[in-house]
């Protein structure tokens, strides 16, 4: 199954569609990206990431409804 696969499927079941998504993925192309920021992402880092950005990544899921 692929990422954009799962995303949707944990956007269509109620007990799953309010957990924020993160990616970390080695695809880094623009297309790939926007595509999954398209259907809702939180973020998405690509390998290697930056930790700090990481931080603000998780700090920012910790703080959503």
């Amino acid at each position: 199954m692929s990422g954009i696969e799962v995303v949707k499927q944990l956007q269509q079941d109620e007990r799953t569609r309010r957990i924020p998504v993160i990616v970390l993925s080695a695809d880094a192309t623009p297309a790939r990206i926007a595509e999954l920021r398209g259907i809702g992402i939180l973020d998405y880092l690509t390998k290697p990431f930056e930790i700090h950005h990481f931080a603000r990544t998780i700090r920012s899921a910790l703080a959503l409804p």
